[in-house]
């Protein structure tokens, strides 16, 4: 390790504190980002459940009926999660392009 590198985190703290203001007005998009992958992964947490529930329910008792109402709630959740994925790429590409726009063009002023 170099003897000028801090040892503490605080060059990477530093960095992003000199970012925030490029990224402040896109604070929304970021918040976006984040909520749709905390919302993504739990529908994603949520289908061995919906799994174990199938298992436990229906097919235990070979209720054949009873299978359909739970795969179409895996299904959703699947879909969902899809959605929820293909927001949180959308909104993170918003906003790293705006801020990397904004970079270079206080860089070139």
């Amino acid at each position: 390790m170099d003897a000028a590198t801090p040892t503490d985190g605080r060059g990477r703290l530093s960095a992003l504190r000199r970012l925030w203001p490029y990224a402040r007005p896109y604070r929304g998009l970021i918040a976006l980002t984040f909520a749709a992958a905390l919302l993504a992964t739990l529908a994603q947490l949520a289908v061995p459940l919906v799994t174990a529930a199938v298992v436990d329910g229906p097919i235990a008792d070979g209720d054949r009926a009873g299978l359909v109402p739970l795969l179409g709630l895996a299904l959703l959740f699947g879909v969902a999660e899809a959605a929820l994925f293909f927001l949180r790429r959308w909104a993170m590409t918003q906003s790293c392009l705006a801020i990397e726009r904004d970079l270079r063009g206080a860089l070139y002023e």
